[in-house]
């Protein structure tokens, strides 16, 4: 009977701790299956908010010192817009056509097809006539050391210097003249390289 007693006394022992731990199981398995913190708080047919974070007012309560309501950042685009522009639009400072392009304009003018770049010209040709129509006088800088140059000291008279006036054709020529030069120049460096290696052979 003692045995029995014992081992039933046991059997019910395991009994209890086997039933609490199931119960223990299964409690959890409901909490987190139940997800009652997010179910218990949404209504149907109720849009869902998003959460926003506050700015901090200035001191005063002046909402134009804060920003002015996207005010600042409205002209800010404008200026990079209006930078943009401006960058896009600037005309070359020289413009270079050769005579049969030129030819080209002229014909496409008499058609009334005129470029941005020669419009940009006409423009500012308008402009010039309206300021004065003479342009701009380029000053002649006198070279060296100020107070001991030839015209300072009264050695040269400055109305006698001649004064040229470069053509299109003239630049070509001193074009032609100095690539002869550097020609020249290569040309005799590579007579005093192959001497210098003739001798050094030798």
């Amino acid at each position: 009977m003692l045995r029995n007693s014992s081992s039933s006394t046991r059997l019910i022992a395991s009994l209890k701790t086997l039933i609490s731990s199931s119960s223990h199981q299964l409690l959890q398995c409901s909490l987190v299956s139940g997800t009652a913190k997010g179910k218990a708080k949404l209504k149907s047919g109720q849009p869902l908010k998003r959460s926003t974070f506050g700015r901090k007012k200035p001191a005063g309560g002046d909402p134009a010192a804060f920003g002015g309501g996207g005010r600042a950042r409205n002209e800010s685009i404008e200026r990079l817009n209006r930078m943009v522009d401006s960058c896009l639009n600037a005309p070359t400072p020289l413009r270079h056509l050769t005579a049969k392009g030129r030819t080209r304009e002229t014909e496409s003018e008499k058609f009334g097809l005129i470029s941005k770049e020669r419009q940009r010209e006409i423009n500012k040709e308008k402009a010039r006539a309206k300021a004065g129509g003479a342009a701009v006088k380029v000053e002649s800088v006198i070279m060296g050391t100020p107070g001991l140059d030839l015209i300072t000291l009264g050695l040269v008279n400055k109305e006698s210097i001649p004064k040229y006036e470069l053509t299109i054709d003239d630049d070509r020529r001193l074009a032609k003249e100095y690539s002869r030069v550097l020609m020249r120049k290569h040309q005799d460096w590579q007579a005093a390289e192959t001497t210098l290696l003739r001798l050094k052979e030798e």
